[in-house]
């Protein structure tokens, strides 16, 4: 995933992020390319470069997507189906009983970087980058899984929270 991408997503997922935690959710993804200190540097000039191209705002330390961000980005996979525009269970309790795997190859990345964020407004918590833990899945979810021929990169299990180690 790329720096902006994984900027994006962060935002995205959680609508406005300080640079510490905003550092924190991207550095996981990207800690096995570069040291922290070359990081963080890369980071803020992403960030900046990313703001005077009308791409993020920053208002009182919290970064957050401008119109024109959003647009890109929906612009990007346009061809995708999202299936929540915003974090729904975000907050609430919800009853785990899948696990979801997935291994979707480097040069359809893109649904692999489609699939996170709506797993995880499905209520899924990320237990790794491609090892997810949620409720059932909708049906139609599934189906357009199936339908884009991704369902051979992904396997289901079923689990509860006393199931996990």
């Amino acid at each position: 995933m790329s720096l902006t991408n994984g900027i994006f997503n962060a935002i995205f997922n959680y609508h406005s992020r300080g640079f510490r935690v905003l550092y924190e959710d991207v550095y996981k993804l990207k800690r096995a390319e570069q040291s922290n200190k070359s990081f963080e540097g890369t980071l803020r000039s992403t960030l900046s470069r990313m703001k005077r191209k009308g791409l993020l705002k920053n208002v009182g330390g919290k970064w957050s997507m401008t119109s024109d961000g959003l647009e890109l980005l929906n612009g990007r996979n346009s061809d995708i189906k999202r299936y929540f525009p915003a974090p729904r269970h975000r907050g609430r309790s919800v009853k785990r009983s899948l696990i979801v795997i997935f291994d979707i190859p480097e040069k359809i990345r893109r649904y692999r970087d489609w699939l996170r964020p709506e797993l995880e407004n499905f209520g899924f918590k990320r237990i790794q980058d491609s090892v997810w833990f949620g409720p059932p899945l909708p049906k139609e979810f599934l189906e357009f899984l199936d339908e884009y021929k991704l369902m051979r990169y992904i396997r289901f299990f079923k689990a509860t929270e006393d199931d996990l180690i």
